[in-house]
């Protein structure tokens, strides 16, 4: 978790989470993997129309996820997977009368949201060249939204179903070289039919340790329920957001395996992307969510890790962001130009890990508040017979290291890229399936802090094999 005094009065942030999971061999063929997640934050607002800061402001969420995955091998070829998770969550923001205000907004906001994920997944592997995924996934998100003010009371209910079928065919047409190309096919109770493409290429150079990359995908994310039924800024005419994403990058192992280090370009295209637009009246005058025609981002993303001790490492971040809002003629809300972490990692016994990290973000002026930032430390505990991973992705380089493997488990590779559209249907931050070719150490992994700093709006869990799970704000 971590805790935050702000900059002003009334401005403070704290989130606790908890997080743990297991992985149980059943037989000779099968596993099972389950997970339970909890967080519980709370975040003062120093916000009131036209009078001295507000000291009484604050907004409270708290959330449940738990989650399974049953995977049974019935051949060398052909593997089956069935999962499930159910995630809870209650938001409730509240603010009292203040002295002075000139415009009295005396009120309490309760959303409470249950996202259900059921999914069926087939690999069939073709030798060593060839590898194929295909399956179906079920999601269903409710939510209702409470509102009581001075002004009166109103209760909002809304129900999103996606029925979604998936095709991905990897392959391997030389050592060091792959290729992946994939479709997601959505049934989506508020946008219709949506068609999702991916391709993806990655090439190792011989046996320098280096790997190029580059993908490209479609994506798209339909409009939550407090985003089209909110009673101050909510829209109901909001459309979906639709997103083109393209990106390219390396990766490299140095210092004999002990240091791994990524860099990506990306560059997405954003139609009807949803931003809070100001210069309309809103439902209570005040401005009000709606569809920006199209905008962009890109930049440039980085990362390093360096295992300087057999129980240590130093972990490195960095995101520069370049937004633009064409409509608006302004940069897109809420995006940091400047992003970063540095962290450090202690494994002082094998499967106990503790983690220190520190993460500020920047705003280039004039977009209000120009930065924030927050330390974070937790700790893990992994017992035998559990699967690790930190929602990292393995990949184990040609060079001659002769497959000399970390205290973690294979080598490293950050999956920094942004192309992961065709799976999660996500146009934001998130982690999607990785190059081809890649393997995830556990086969299966969930998110940690992504999951539990998150706004309104959690986005649908996906996970073929491989497939990182995140939930993005």
């Amino acid at each position: 978790g971590f805790s935050s005094e702000g900059i002003h009065e009334n401005d403070d942030a704290s989130l606790a989470s908890f997080l743990g999971g297991g992985d149980i061999k059943v037989g000779d063929r099968s596993r099972f993997h389950f997970l339970v997640m909890a967080t519980d934050s709370v975040k003062e607002i120093p916000i009131d129309f036209g009078t001295p800061r507000d000291d009484d402001h604050r907004w409270k969420r708290q959330g449940f996820l738990a989650g399974g995955r049953w995977e049974t091998r019935f051949s060398p070829a052909l593997s089956i997977t069935a999962s499930g998770s159910v995630y809870d969550e209650n938001s409730n923001e509240k603010d009292s009368a203040d002295p002075g205000e000139a415009f009295p907004y005396v009120f309490e906001d309760e959303t409470k949201t249950r996202k259900t994920s059921m999914g069926l997944t087939a690999r069939v592997t073709g030798g060593k060249v060839s590898e194929t995924f295909i399956g179906v996934e079920f999601i269903r998100d409710h939510a209702t939204d409470t509102l009581r003010s001075n002004y009166g009371d109103t209760t909002t209910a809304g129900t999103t179903i996606n029925r979604s079928v998936f095709l991905q065919e990897e392959w391997k047409p030389a050592k060091g070289t792959g290729l992946s190309a994939g479709v997601r096919v959505d049934g989506n109770s508020e946008a219709g039919t949506e068609v999702n493409p991916r391709v993806a290429v990655f090439q190792e150079i011989g046996t320098t340790g280096v790997r190029l990359r580059a993908a490209a995908g479609r994506g798209f994310r339909t409009p939550t329920i407090s985003e089209k039924t909110d009673p101050s800024i909510g829209n109901a005419s909001l459309s979906p957001e639709v997103t083109m994403t393209y990106e390219a990058g390396a990766d490299a192992v140095l210092a004999g395996g002990d240091a791994v280090v990524s860099a990506t370009w990306f560059y997405q295209s954003f139609r009807d992307l949803i931003q809070y637009d100001g210069t309309v009246a809103g439902p209570v005058g005040f401005g009000e969510l709606r569809n920006s025609g199209h905008a962009y981002s890109r930049g440039v993303e980085a990362a390093a890790t360096w295992n300087f001790l057999p129980t240590a490492a130093a972990e490195l971040s960095y995101t520069f962001t370049d937004t633009w809002d064409a409509e608006a003629q302004r940069k897109i809300l809420a995006q940091p130009t400047h992003r970063g972490s540095a962290s450090l990692v202690l494994t002082p016994l094998s499967g106990l890990t503790f983690r220190a990290a520190s993460s500020p973000r920047f705003r280039a002026s004039p977009a209000g508040r120009t930065g924030s930032s927050r330390a974070t430390c937790s700790t893990r505990r992994r017992t035998a017979g559990t699967s690790g991973g930190r929602g990292t992705r393995a990949w184990t380089s040609s060079a001659g290291t002769s497959g000399k493997r970390d205290r973690r488990g294979p080598r490293k590779s950050p999956c920094t890229g942004r192309c992961r559209t065709c799976w999660t249907g996500s146009t934001r931050r998130g982690r999607g399936i990785p190059p081809p070719g890649s393997t995830s150490s556990s086969g299966w992994t969930w998110p940690s802090e992504a999951a539990a700093r998150g706004g309104k709006a959690l986005r649908p869990p996906l996970h073929p094999p491989g497939k990182a799970i995140t939930y993005v704000t």
